[in-house]
């Protein structure tokens, strides 16, 4: 998978937009993987996280006033909106666009609801998004802050224990698989040395590790209650994923064991 011209184009116009407009804005979602694993290979070879036309945006809004605001702005631009899809879901030729508002005082027992339609999203420990984005360079004219691997990881585990989709776990799994695997780290390596982990699970358990220490105690409980479920090779959220392969289910929980070990919840 690739950056086509057409998304950097959306990239571009949305970072004029929310540069002029003073709003601070993170790139989040499954283009995530993509910018940090898939382009950052050794040699150019990616790995090919599941193709994707969805990007996820978070921008810092001052009140739901402001959130209209940039809606607004938004269509003035060529963004549209689609009857009965979400408050937060632009359209832009092929690609889906969710641009999720956030700001603490809006915020309800983790929640934030949309006042129209009293949709809700979890967005607990979102300010952290904000806090840990680092800028990704494209071109001498476009630069785009984006979360790291291991808040993408927490993000997804937020968004699964909302909506329980395969998709979200799909991209978990990647990022345990493939975290620092082509970086000129050598943690792995010396995680291998140091402990009983497999090369193979190492990078998971730096996953965890990285974002254990970050993470409150309260959003490390959200994970510890996702880890929860991974009790042996037949449980119903690996099954979920239908590999039909015992060692293939193997697999993926060792991956969330090792992930689980280095957020020291063992």
């Amino acid at each position: 998978m690739e950056l086509t011209k057409e998304l950097i184009h959306i990239f571009q116009k949305l970072s004029n937009l929310f540069k002029k407009e003073n709003i601070n804005f993170v790139l989040i979602g499954a283009t995530v993987p993509l910018i940090l694993i898939d382009l950052k290979e050794k040699n150019g070879t990616s790995f090919g996280i599941r193709p994707t036309k969805d990007l996820d945006f978070t921008v810092l809004i001052k009140d739901w006033r402001s959130f209209k605001e940039l809606k607004q702005l938004l269509y003035n631009i060529g963004f549209v909106q689609k009857n009965n899809n979400p408050e937060h879901r632009f359209f832009y030729n092929n690609y889906m666009v969710d641009i999720i508002p956030y700001n603490e005082k809006l915020v309800k027992e983790g929640y934030l609801t949309f006042p129209e339609t009293q949709n809700k999203i979890n967005v607990t420990g979102f300010d952290k998004l904000f806090i840990y984005a680092q800028s990704e360079n494209f071109s001498e004219k476009l630069s785009i802050p984006i979360i790291p691997l291991s808040l993408f990881v927490y993000s997804k585990i937020l968004a699964y224990s909302d909506r329980e989709l395969t998709k979200d776990l799909e991209d978990i799994i990647y990022c345990l698989k493939h975290y620092e695997e082509s970086s000129i780290s050598e943690r792995r390596f010396d995680i291998v040395g140091e402990l009983e982990i497999s090369y193979e699970k190492s990078g998971a358990y730096l996953l965890g590790k990285d974002l254990s220490e970050i993470l409150s105690s309260q959003e490390q409980n959200i994970v510890n209650e996702f880890l929860n479920k991974f009790n042996d090779e037949y449980s119903p959220i690996i099954l979920k994923l239908n590999s039909n392969d015992i060692d293939t289910q193997k697999e993926i929980l060792d991956l969330f064991l090792s992930f689980k070990k280095g957020m020291s919840l063992t």
